[in-house]
């Protein structure tokens, strides 16, 4: 978390020009959007140098901004409507400060379906896809977006900066990973976040208003995969229990949720794995299981 309690999928900080001079993916975020606009023409490198604070003016002085080369809320914003046209009519009249009539609220029971490679986010009611929402989802990499099946576990709202005007936390065990708004609207399409879904505030405002607390959410796609250098066992949680999950799926055996916690049920799954193999029932996996569900090679002798 952020001092202001915050979650840190999102940095929210003031750019100042400065030596050494700032660093960091929002800065290349920063730097990506200026050479999209046409004001920088330099390395997309995540360092807040001369030429970077030099386009940063630019983008200012168009604006009607100070010149300060300090780039804060009110920086970003600008950057967001010196491209309105690029976004279209549906997001100027965001920033007008309308929203265009939502359509009613979906009966329950709701659930989310994350495609990290579609980049879409789309609510389901009653099993049936109701609306499909544009997102941005992480950099890939250690800044992925967590696959696997998770719960909405809480809402909040008015943070602003780059969480936007809305948040559905995702009870994710190895970080902290949610869906938001953005006031980076054009990076909606995109692999640009730290691993948390952004979308734009219209919409994430709409779905906050009809997703509950304890709502589903399957994020699907491809990602990296984990190491699997120790024993799971009971209470073990992390990106390489997710792996084993699918993977006892892939062998018929029932685990209801790849939620990376190492529960009862992922623990009566291996106990059965083990039963059938002829294997000690432990309940624990070791290297031997793994190389058998597929997960890690035997050791070189």
């Amino acid at each position: 978390m952020t001092p202001e309690g915050r979650p840190d999928c999102e940095t929210v900080r003031e750019l100042r020009p400065g030596q050494p001079p700032p660093t960091g993916d929002d800065v290349k975020e920063l730097q990506a959007r200026l050479l999209q606009l046409g004001l920088y023409n330099g390395p997309v490198n995540g360092v807040y140098n001369a030429a970077t604070v030099a386009a940063v003016r630019r983008a200012q002085t168009l604006a009607g901004l100070p010149s300060t080369g300090v780039v804060g809320e009110s920086t970003w914003l600008a950057l967001y409507r010196l491209g309105e046209p690029l976004l279209g009519e549906r997001h100027h009249e965001q920033t007008a400060g309308t929203h265009p009539q939502r359509p009613p609220a979906p009966p329950g029971p709701l659930s989310i379906l994350i495609d990290i490679d579609k980049l879409t986010l789309t609510l389901f009611s009653q099993g049936k896809p109701f609306k499909t929402y544009p997102i941005a989802v992480g950099e890939g990499g250690l800044l992925s977006s967590p696959v696997g099946e998770w719960k909405v576990v809480n809402k909040d709202q008015g943070w602003g900066g780059g969480f936007g005007s809305r948040w559905l936390g995702l009870n994710v065990p190895w970080g902290i990973y949610g869906i938001h708004g953005t006031n980076k609207p054009w990076s909606i399409g995109t692999r640009a976040s730290h691993g948390c879904f952004r979308m734009f505030n219209e919409d994430v405002e709409e779905l906050w208003d009809w997703v509950p607390l304890n709502t589903p959410v399957i994020v699907q796609g491809d990602h990296p995969r984990p190491v699997y250098g120790r024993t799971l066992r009971p209470g073990s949680s992390g990106k390489d229990v997710v792996g084993l999950q699918f993977a006892l799926r892939r062998a018929n055996l029932d685990v209801p949720e790849a939620d990376g916690r190492y529960g009862p049920v992922t623990e009566a799954a291996v106990r059965a794995l083990q039963e059938a193999l002829g294997w000690p029932v432990t309940g624990k996996v070791e290297a031997d299981l793994l190389h058998f569900l597929g997960l890690r090679p035997l050791p070189q002798l």
